[in-house]
């Protein structure tokens, strides 16, 4: 593989990549829609939707979420939590704030989803805290012995640093091989279902300066939330499930929440 006119080596194990099932899934958009007497949010199928479906939410799995902004192509990729396999993406040009309010819907109709955002992009950080989802499904960089996250809006989400961008492709990486440790000590694999997200893998490489970049001109928005993802599966242990979620005090998932609020209707 050629970039910068110099030859360079993949970062993901090619491999791994080649035993992954990829589908086109199904193209549509999470929407809140009115079901009285409640208004809940249903994925609507739809031909040039910006969220692709292989799986939908089931009542006794819990997912994670990884999500990057970026001014080309924000994605957010969601997996299963309990065997890795993405089940949705969701990949638009949008605002900040936009990518926010996409970003939470999708939380909340795959049961409450874990979170892990990138947040160095400061206006996306602020518009997610603005959407009202529960800091104790979104990563926080401060964590006790217990991994449990400080809940702290200002430990909020993933910074980008050499360090932790080298941990964030091991993450992937490990987690495409099926080696990835979660908290229980058990081996995870995320298996990748999108066309898009395979290609870009596959030309995920290391650039004359020892940065990743991509071979193809890429913008690689799908890798970067696929690795979040892994990296989010480090730190919620499975038997959060969503009846073993804790809920924060006053809060009641979607289908339960009482209408105090002027967009739940009545």
């Amino acid at each position: 593989m050629i970039f910068g006119g110099e030859q360079t080596p993949h970062l993901l194990d090619l491999a791994a990549l080649g035993r992954t099932l990829v589908s086109p899934g199904m193209a549509g958009e999470v929407e809140l829609i009115d079901i009285r007497p409640h208004k809940r949010l249903v994925f609507l199928s739809r031909d040039d939707g910006a969220v692709t479906m292989w799986q939908q939410p089931r009542p006794e799995c819990s997912y994670i979420i990884g999500a990057r902004w970026s001014p080309e192509w924000p994605v957010a990729f969601v997996v299963n939590q309990r065997n890795g396999d993405q089940v949705a993406m969701f990949r638009q040009p949008c605002t900040p704030a936009e990518f926010a309010e996409r970003v939470s819907e999708l939380c909340r109709f795959y049961n409450w989803a874990f979170l892990v955002p990138e947040i160095d992009e400061a206006d996306f950080g602020d518009a997610l805290l603005r959407t009202d989802y529960p800091l104790d499904r979104i990563f926080s960089r401060r964590r006790d012995p217990h991994g449990v996250g400080s809940g702290l809006p200002e430990h909020m989400g993933f910074e980008r640093t050499p360090v932790s961008i080298a941990q964030l492709i091991q993450d992937l990486d490990e987690a495409i091989r099926g080696n990835l440790r979660t908290p229980e000590g058990i081996s995870s694999r995320i298996t990748i279902r999108s066309p898009l997200a395979l290609q870009e893998c596959r030309t995920f490489v290391s650039g004359p300066d020892g940065k990743p970049g991509f071979a193809d001109g890429s913008h690689g928005g799908c890798v970067w939330a696929a690795a979040l993802a892994a990296y989010g599966l480090q730190f919620v242990t499975r038997d959060q499930a969503p009846g073993g979620v804790k809920r924060l005090k006053g809060f009641e998932p979607l289908g339960e929440r009482k209408r105090r609020r002027p967009d739940y209707g009545g």
